[in-house]
């Protein structure tokens, strides 16, 4: 009995949706907008670019848009999340807004959140 309620909880917990794209508002993952590119600048603490959450995992980049003025900085989890008053890092350590494009094509580098360039 105990070692099938260790598996339940343990399927359970493997399902959950990963920390940081906790509470993402209905348009959930974006599409590429540089995420999957090198993660560069980018830490797995993450970064907020206005409404989109920026992380690294993996060795690429992730971007999650989070629901209007919620991207900031988790204290229970020590990381950037969707789902929060929209503050920075109380110790200064991580920045709230992420790193400059370390390319000329901010499209292919994770670091902005408007698009593709036309």
């Amino acid at each position: 009995m105990r070692v099938t309620f260790t598996l339940s909880l343990l399927a359970v917990l493997l399902a959950a949706p990963s920390a940081h794209a906790q509470d993402a508002s209905a348009d959930g993952a974006l599409p590429d907008l540089g995420a999957g590119a090198p993660c560069g600048a980018i830490t797995i603490k993450g970064c907020c670019d206005g409404d989109i959450l920026r992380y690294c995992a993996a060795g690429s980049t992730k971007a999650q848009r989070c629901a209007p003025g919620s991207c900031g900085w988790d204290p229970q989890s020590s990381f950037y999340g969707c789902g929060t008053s929209g503050g920075a890092d109380p110790t200064g350590v991580n920045t709230r807004t992420c790193p400059a494009p370390q390319s000329a094509d901010a499209a292919t580098d994770g670091a902005r959140g408007d698009g593709p360039r036309d």
